[in-house]
């Protein structure tokens, strides 16, 4: 009877280990401007990838001069919320809202063990709620989940837990969900895990773009694999996966960064720019209309869609509970221009 037993349980952790990971589902965008405005390009890109849900960012919150939360660039409606598409609000948080001091006490803070009052993270409870459900109800939305974007560290995750267990309780049934990191998926016994239904895995801005010598920082694989080098069940949370599709190019001058300069098309790359190694280029000419100068160089970074697709076939992997969605960021011009199809092909059932 014993050996029988030991049996089927040999079965089961066979099966269960050799189970397959979940495939493609859902294919969604952020879209991450302070005003909302859909145009026949967008919309062509969501129909190409079957879209059905748009995480939309409502507003930053941060600490102002009277070291009190205030939301800033709230979003502004300019075209009426298409019926097509479940809209998401996403609200970004200072990690130092939840520290209620400078970056430089945060030391003696988790030291003594001592966060912000709980009247005051109900309150922003509160508040949070109260902005998105007018926010949603104004535009005559359905709220069905509200996610929260802030990169919590270990001194910091105990008030940033309790927002969220307050949060979860002024949203009364909807979804509640959080992005996370991925240095908090490898040091979740030091970070924690948030007390949310569903997370968002971001990947992208992954390396130093202060660092000359760094090839991409938007999006590398390897720096991927460093974090997730194994399964990891994260509290069986379903996950989605954040992926980037958006480009840039990094201006460094002697070595130094000095910030990041969008909008340059491939035409002006080649006409304002000497190509150098790499995906590196030299202003030749017309400096001061990138606010550049002379001798000035740019990394120019992006993410494909092999570099993507091989992400995804790693990723799926790695994370048992992945729910099948990609949440690309973000809805932008470089994706209505360069994608005539679906960024990621749907498997074929």
């Amino acid at each position: 009877m014993i050996e029988n037993i030991l049996k089927l349980l040999v079965l089961l952790i066979f099966f269960v280990g050799c189970s397959k990971p979940t495939e493609l589902k859902e294919q969604n965008f952020y879209y991450w401007k302070t005003s909302y405005q859909l145009g026949e390009a967008e919309r062509n890109t969501l129909s190409l990838n079957q879209t059905t849900k748009i995480y939309t960012r409502l507003c930053d919150i941060s600490l102002e001069y009277d070291k009190t939360a205030h939301p800033n660039n709230v979003l502004k409606w300019e075209t009426q919320p298409s019926q097509e598409y479940q809209y998401i609000p996403v609200i970004f948080i200072q990690n130092k809202v939840f520290s209620g001091w400078d970056e430089e006490k945060q030391a003696t803070a988790i030291r003594d063990k001592k966060y912000l009052d709980k009247s005051t993270l109900k309150d922003l409870a509160k508040n949070v709620y109260k902005l998105t459900k007018s926010s949603w109800e104004y535009m005559n939305i359905e709220l069905n989940e509200v996610q929260i974007d802030c990169d919590w560290t270990e001194s910091t995750k105990e008030s940033y837990f309790y927002f969220l267990e307050e949060l979860n309780k002024e949203c009364g049934g909807i979804t509640l969900s959080a992005t996370i990191r991925l240095h908090q998926i490898k040091y979740q016994e030091k970070t924690g895990i948030p007390p949310i239904d569903k997370a968002s895995l971001m990947c992208y801005n992954l390396d130093d773009m202060n660092n000359t010598m760094t090839e991409n920082s938007i999006f590398n694989l390897k720096v991927i694999k460093l974090y997730v080098n194994k399964k990891h069940q994260y509290n069986k949370i379903p996950i989605s996966l954040a992926l980037p599709v958006f480009q840039w190019n990094l201006a460094y001058r002697d070595d130094k960064f000095v910030g990041i300069v969008r909008n340059i098309s491939d035409d002006q790359l080649v006409r304002d720019f000497n190509k150098l190694e790499g995906n590196k280029f030299k202003v030749k000419q017309n400096p001061s209309k990138y606010k550049l100068q002379w001798g000035d160089i740019i990394r120019h970074e992006e993410t494909n869609e092999a570099e993507l697709q091989d992400a995804l076939e790693y990723l799926k992997n790695k994370l048992p509970y992945w729910n099948g969605e990609v949440i690309y960021f973000d809805l932008n011009k470089n994706v209505t221009e360069t994608y005539e199809k679906s960024i990621l092909p749907f498997p074929i059932n």
